[in-house]
């Protein structure tokens, strides 16, 4: 975790996780949620945008990242991605 809070500085804000199948990185960029999705999706990284979790607010700004699925590599290729993909702004 500590990779990518070093890598998504700026960025997002990633909350403290310890276990878990999915973490909710909040956005720091001035991207909306769908914004941010969908420049991840065009680095072919699946996220999902926080606010469409939301019944009456949409200006939650955020994404959320599922990680159980994937070994320590994939996380980190996912985590340099979103990365870049992010900071293109």
């Amino acid at each position: 975790q500590a990779d990518a809070k070093r890598y998504l500085a700026g960025v997002v804000v990633l909350p403290e996780i310890q276990a878990g199948l999915n973490t909710p990185p909040f956005l720091l960029n001035g991207m909306t949620s769908r914004q941010a999705s969908d420049l991840a999706a065009q680095a072919n990284l699946e996220t999902w945008p926080l606010d469409q979790f939301a019944l009456k607010r949409r200006d939650i700004r955020g994404l959320l990242l599922g990680f159980a699925a994937f070994t320590e590599r994939e996380i980190r290729t996912g985590v340099l991605g979103l990365a870049k993909a992010l900071s293109r702004r």
